[in-house]
């Protein structure tokens, strides 16, 4: 994304006080449920990164993992509040300014990253590749991914430009992304090989959601770095 987009996602958060303040059911499930082979873990003291930690909904959850808390979001003003927030509600976490493509810490620094919602923004496959080598460069070895990004039937692209090579324009007038590129395959078979490249065990399955005049579409991925 540009300096102009990272500014719109700053006014989202911080101007206009919007965001989820709940966390994502799906990634809810994913650490508490049983829906993954062999998954089980004591997250006492383990380090997530919330990559697009947003307003700090899925931050508070981990939070009540008792785990480290980490985050990336593009725009330190978005650090800066939902630090605030978290520490208002007893949790400290270390939020920095950076992307998918510039994750701000060591390597095999994490026990597990979640990228939720924020992977087809970089817009184009060399950059997905390139978030997805970062992401595996910050992981420990044994750490792993949980993943969510858009597929293709989310009313975000209701009226999208199709600009080939898995590239959507986004062109809804009531959207502040209007004109933002997305990157998204049209199924799941397409997604396996960016992963496997940097991630083992990859599982990948889609929550789709239809709530009357909106529906929320999303591919889901976890993958561990060997």
């Amino acid at each position: 994304m540009s300096h102009r987009e990272f500014s719109k996602w700053k006014e989202f958060y911080c101007d206009s006080q919007k965001g989820a303040v709940w966390p994502n059911e799906s990634l809810v499930r994913l650490f508490k449920g049983s829906y993954i082979p062999g998954f089980k873990d004591s997250y006492q003291g383990k380090k997530v990164l919330d990559i697009g930690f947003g307003s700090g909904n899925n931050l508070m959850f981990f939070g009540t993992l008792n785990m480290d808390l980490y985050g990336v979001e593009v725009h330190q003003d978005i650090c800066l509040q939902a630090a605030e927030k978290l520490k208002a509600m007893g949790y400290n976490a270390d939020l920095r300014a950076g992307d998918n493509r510039n994750i701000p810490f060591p390597d095999n620094f994490f026990d597990y990253i979640a990228s939720w919602d924020v992977l087809h923004y970089e817009g184009q496959e060399d950059y997905i590749i390139e978030a997805l080598a970062e992401y595996n460069r910050v992981l420990k070895p044994g750490g792993r991914l949980f993943l969510s990004t858009v597929a293709p039937d989310h009313t975000i692209f209701r009226n999208s430009k199709t600009l080939g090579n898995h590239r959507r324009e986004i062109s809804r007038e009531d959207e502040f992304r209007k004109g933002q590129v997305f990157f998204c395959v049209d199924e799941t078979g397409y997604l396996e090989p960016y992963f496997s490249k940097y991630f083992s065990n990859v599982l990948i399955g889609r929550a789709k959601f239809d709530y009357f005049t909106e529906v929320n579409d999303t591919y889901i991925v976890t993958g561990i770095k060997e």
